[in-house]
Order: C-alpha cells, then structure tokens, then sequence
C-alpha cells in the first residue's frame, strides 16, 4: 500500500515537473491552460489543482509572477533593452510589462 502512496505521489510531482519545464522553457510564449491540457493529456482542472498545490498560487498568477521575475532579473543584468525584455517575456509593449509589474507588486 505504502508503495502505490509513493507512486501516486511520484507521478503527481512529475506531471507537475512536465508542466513546469514547457511554461519556463520559452517565456516569450503564451500558455492557456487549454493548451498545456492538450499538449500533456491532462484536464485543466488538474493542471490548475497541481499548480495550486506545488506553488500555492493559480496558474495564471504563478505563469505571471515567472514572466515578471524573469524581466526584473535581466533588467538587473544592464544588457538587454527594455524592448528585448519584453519580446523575451512575452508581453506586446514595454508599457504591458510594466503595468504587469505593477500587478505583481499588489500580490506581494
């Protein structure tokens, strides 16, 4: 019994583990929920329960907070422009990022 426990919990952690890998490999691209549930065979209500559990956050703030934090940390780096920023996040203009910063800031 206590092995099937562990199983079920293994699987649980690598179908988050998958979902974790497709959001953050490519953060210039959007995710909906309907997409990764077709791209990992799973419903996005699973998807939305695992993110729930493994970040305690919903997948939509979570993908935003992963956007926006990954914005501030190149902004730190003094390399990129503020456009280059946003196409590498994702966002259409430098004033939606901004203003998804800003949102960010109201979670925290």
């Amino acid at each position: 019994m206590e092995k099937t426990i562990d199983n079920l919990r293994k699987k649980h952690l690598d179908d988050f583990s998958c979902l974790y890998e497709t959001v953050s490999y490519d953060l210039s691209k959007k995710y909906s929920l309907s997409e990764l549930a077709k791209k990992h065979y799973l419903s996005e209500k699973k998807i939305s329960r695992l993110f729930q559990i493994h970040t305690g956050m919903t997948f939509k703030k979570y993908y935003l907070k992963m956007r926006v934090d990954k914005a501030i940390e190149l902004k730190k780096k003094n390399i990129y422009t503020d456009e280059e920023i946003t196409e590498m996040v994702g966002y259409w203009d430098v004033r939606s990022l901004k203003r998804a910063i800003r949102r960010m800031e109201q979670y925290w």
